[in-house]
């Protein structure tokens, strides 16, 4: 405490201010302090050690703690970043596997179309599942792209994790447009087998109509069998128109679907010009017949 209390001198009261410093033990009993001051100055405690020492030990303990500390948290983001690098290829195997199915359903597809006419529906569907797991592997590439994009901007890789994500992305573009080009390859295909078809009818219709024809010049204008072949002849000639303007339809759809290759997309522009002149030729001749 501070005060103005101390030896009193007579006529000058007390020493003047000052400070006054007492110790008491846990008794509250008054201990005389001087061991204590001169220990504390020549940097011994009660126990006998040096109080210097004592600090650098505990220093030095709390820096080796601190260094282990670092060392353990190393570890441990090092475990967590390899937790998560695992767990990011784990994803990406899912999409190959997811793939592999498809490619799988495109084998077998293929297996199967060795025993089809290639125009007949039959074969029409199976190259169309074909061109579907197609579109759906397409699908997955970019979906993986997509992933690994994320994936990189969120950050938390090692240098050269994001250089090895960073070289995936340029392979998984390379497959898409790959991919692309098998798409567009299958596509056609199944185009292929549908004007195969159209082409298949057209013929049927040309040799009943060469037949019939080759039968009149046998037969007496007269008689029910002349009048029989003209008939036959007629729905020929019907048949062929129905299946012109289908083939004719189908054609102009497929063409304003833009997924035909560009020399495919020149040939089926040419086919529906070629349509319309035969669509024409076909009316003509049915007009002729019906007078």
């Amino acid at each position: 405490t501070i005060g103005n209390t101390g030896n009193v001198v007579k006529g000058k009261g007390g020493d003047g201010s000052h400070l006054h410093y007492e110790v008491k033990d846990a008794n509250k009993q008054y201990i005389d302090p001087t061991q204590y001051v001169k220990n504390a100055r020549k940097g011994v405690t009660t126990t006998g050690t040096s109080s210097t020492s004592t600090t650098k030990d505990e220093r030095g303990d709390a820096l080796q703690q601190i260094e282990k500390l670092k060392q353990e948290n190393l570890t441990l983001s090092a475990s967590i970043q390899d937790n998560y690098y695992k767990q990011l290829n784990s994803n990406l195997s899912e999409f190959q596997r997811d793939r592999d199915k498809q490619s799988e359903s495109i084998q077998r597809q293929e297996a199967l179309q060795a025993r089809m006419l290639g125009h007949s529906q039959e074969y029409e569907d199976s190259v169309n599942r074909q061109y579907n797991s197609t579109k759906d592997i397409i699908k997955s590439y970019k979906e993986e792209d997509a992933f690994l994009a994320k994936k990189l901007k969120a950050g938390g890789l090692e240098s050269k994790q994001v250089n090895e994500l960073r070289d995936r992305r340029l392979e998984l573009n390379g497959l898409i447009y790959d991919s692309q080009n098998t798409e567009t390859e299958y596509f056609e295909k199944v185009v292929a087998s549908r004007m195969a078809r159209f082409t298949k009818a057209m013929d049927e219709s040309n040799n009943l109509i060469s037949e019939e024809e080759n039968a009149l010049e046998s037969l007496n204008s007269s008689s029910g069998d002349y009048e029989k072949s003209q008939m036959k002849i007629v729905k020929a000639r019907e048949s062929q128109y129905t299946t012109l303007k289908q083939e004719l339809a189908y054609t102009e759809k497929m063409i304003a679907t833009g997924k035909l290759s560009a020399q495919t997309y020149e040939e089926m522009t040419q086919k529906a010009f070629d349509l319309k002149n035969q669509i024409l030729d076909v009316c003509k001749i049915f007009y002729l017949q019906q007078k």
